[in-house]
């Protein structure tokens, strides 16, 4: 692994969700040889924190993870790089733990969706050594294999929206930035229902992450709900104008939507678009889509089930992602389909080729390695794989096998893309049997809206 992580907790019991924040110290070392960790020499950095249980579902997980705050010496925030990472003073320590015994799960979609230039959170892997009680740092403190990643949140270098002033009420300033998702809230969250979401039968709700309920005044409060509100009024009125005019578009940024909704079905994400789903708003601007977060139970996870079979949209107990709420009217615009079409299609031939994809994944388990997978698997025998022999690399191999045949059976759902055949000066466009090319010489569009020529 690229480095060691370890951090000594100033207390003498675990730490608990409902304790919130509580000091540590946490110290950095170096990876020793290939393999091996070691707290021999002065570590790479020493500073004070504040530590806390973080996530949801994953807060009753055995294996926790961390919220972790950079402080000085005088105990105020303070950013500084991690190993080799940005200059942050907030961070999250990701654990994966039982539905992602490869490590990799949420670093592969981040990545993914960094290369095609939606931006999500970066993530290094990392072990973990937690002591709770006192004494030295040794083996018996191993917490395992950890992801010390970006946390989603308005700032420079990662979600980049102009930040709202506290409690603003003009027509201008209230109109963004906000970072929104839709999922269960925080005590320090503003939320609600929306129609079309409390329709639909889920849990969750419209959250607003960022800024946090006692910084938003009544009037943003009103007009980020009836932004989101109107939204959706707009998608309902538009399907039932059978698509002759599309005011949605001036609520949603399309692109991002398309980009969003082919990255959550790709790896077969079974809580997507209803848990952990962002979105931003900058001000004066559209709704867009991300950024990506939580995938460990994606990609087939044999464990969770939902997303087992890689030749199905998804499982009966998964979100349904073509019907579900807001995507579920604009899966029905062929305008929105036509453009995932084409996404997917081109993608296919870059960023999502079978060759590029299993690049990826041999480029983070060799991140990992079988040494650092063994020893977390001893520490947490509930993250051995259930595929193949069960070892480290057996979860791999059966993870590159799910990818290929999902990539090949999303392309068989839709009109493969022509042939281009290139001699000399002659290029040759072959169709695949039983369809027919329109094409133009000038470079624009020969289809119109609605699929006609």
């Amino acid at each position: 692994m690229p480095s060691d992580f370890s951090s000594s907790r100033n207390g003498f019991r675990e730490l608990e969700k409902s304790d919130g924040k509580l000091p540590a110290w946490v110290y950095g070392y170096a990876a020793g040889s290939p393999g091996e960790f070691t707290f021999s020499g002065q570590p790479e950095f020493v500073t004070r924190i504040d530590v806390a249980i973080r996530g949801y579902s994953s807060a009753q997980f055995l294996k926790s993870s961390y919220n972790v705050e950079l402080l000085n010496n005088q105990g105020k925030s303070a950013a500084r790089p991690l190993f080799d990472s940005r200059v942050f003073d907030e961070w999250a320590l990701v654990g994966p733990w039982f539905y992602d015994p490869a490590f990799i799960r949420n670093s592969f979609v981040y990545a993914l969706s960094n290369r095609i230039g939606r931006w999500a959170p970066r993530a290094q892997l990392v072990e973990v050594f937690v002591n709770a009680y006192g004494g030295g740092l040794d083996t018996t403190t191993y917490n395992g294999v950890y992801l010390l990643t970006d946390k989603v949140r308005i700032e420079k270098g990662r979600v980049e929206l102009v930040p709202m002033p506290s409690g603003a009420t003009s027509a201008a300033e209230i109109t963004g930035g906000y970072l929104l998702k839709i999922d269960f809230p925080d005590p320090d969250e503003f939320s609600w229902t929306t129609n079309l979401l409390r329709a639909s039968g889920t849990e969750s709700t419209v959250v607003v992450a960022s800024p946090k309920a006692d910084k938003l005044s009544p009037e943003q409060r009103n007009y980020i709900r009836g932004y989101m509100q109107s939204m959706e009024d707009a998608l309902i009125s538009d399907q039932a104008a059978a698509w002759s005019r599309r005011t949605y578009l001036d609520f949603i940024d399309r692109s991002s939507w398309v980009d969003h909704h082919i990255l959550n079905t790709f790896v077969a994400n079974p809580d997507a678009l209803e848990r952990s789903a962002f979105f931003t708003k900058a001000r004066g601007g559209k709704l867009v889509a991300g950024p990506v977060w939580d995938f460990d139970r994606a990609l087939g996870s044999i464990v969770d089930e939902r997303g087992v079979d890689p030749e199905r949209w998804h499982d009966a107990d998964a979100v349904r992602v073509w019907d579900f709420a807001w995507w579920g009217i604009l899966a029905r615009d062929p305008e929105f389909m036509q453009g995932w079409i084409d996404r997917w299609q081109s993608l296919r031939r870059t960023q999502f080729a079978d060759a590029s994809l299993i690049a990826l994944v041999d480029d983070l388990a060799g991140a990992v390695g079988s040494e650092a997978a063994a020893r977390d698997a001893a520490r947490w025998p509930d993250n051995v794989s259930s595929a193949g022999g069960g070892s480290h690399a057996d979860e791999i191999e059966y993870i590159k096998n799910w990818l290929e045949r999902r990539a090949r059976w999303i392309d068989a759902q839709f009109v493969a893309p022509p042939e281009v055949v290139r001699e000399g000066a002659t290029i040759t466009l072959v169709p695949v049997e039983g369809a027919q090319i329109a094409y133009t010489l000038d470079g624009s569009d020969p289809r119109s809206l609605g699929g006609e020529v």
